[in-house]
């Protein structure tokens, strides 16, 4: 995929799009990290005043995928240190191991990991399959601007995506009906083991 990373960067550039467009920036703001704690704090509120344990187990999944993914690629992006495209470095320069500098964190995606974590949780807690396909629109979008904006290559966010997806489907799996439920009893967090 990084082979083809400049062709793809070119072809994206040469196309005359609003960079600051409200589908843009809806992406961008998808995979912000207050996103995925405003969301998970309204799932919080919802679960505590209605005494919903599905909507705090929901809002627990989404802090937990959002920070084992969040790790991931932090780590990733230091040990890798690849060059934003729009420092006109070219697709090949790594510095490894570099000194937190935002120029050498192309490598993956953050904005796309947090967001495809997000989706992946939200459509995980759904039986429809309309809500899962909408669940997923935004961290689309997210991968999407972050090209568009020049601020990623196309194999950052591709893997980004993967990360925060798979994330997603483990956590949302460790919480599932066969294994330890998390749950709370006023103000004290529980874990249960069901019998099969």
């Amino acid at each position: 995929m990084i082979h083809y990373d400049k062709n793809i960067r070119d072809e994206i550039q040469q196309i005359n799009v609003n960079r600051k467009s409200f589908a843009i920036e809806i992406g961008r703001v998808w995979g912000e990290v207050y996103t995925s704690a405003l969301i998970a704090g309204v799932f919080t509120i919802s679960g505590f005043s209605s005494e919903n344990n599905n909507h705090k187990k929901i809002a627990y999944e989404i802090l937990q995928s959002a920070f084992y993914s969040g790790i991931i690629t932090t780590s990733l992006k230091f040990l890798f240190g690849r060059a934003r495209p729009n420092k006109e470095l070219g697709e090949s320069l790594f510095h490894s191991l570099n000194k937190f500098s935002d120029d050498y964190w192309s490598f993956p995606s953050g904005h796309t990991t947090l967001a495809f974590s997000l989706s992946t949780v939200l459509s995980e807690n759904t039986k429809s399959d309309l809500i899962k396909i909408f669940c997923y629109l935004p961290a689309i979008l997210t991968a999407y601007s972050r090209v568009v904006q020049d601020l990623h290559w196309t194999s950052d966010v591709f893997l980004g995506a993967a990360i925060g997806y798979f994330v997603g489907k483990w956590v949302t799996s460790i919480h599932s009906e066969n294994n330890p439920i998390i749950s709370f009893q006023g103000d004290k967090l529980l874990l249960s083991f069901p019998l099969k």
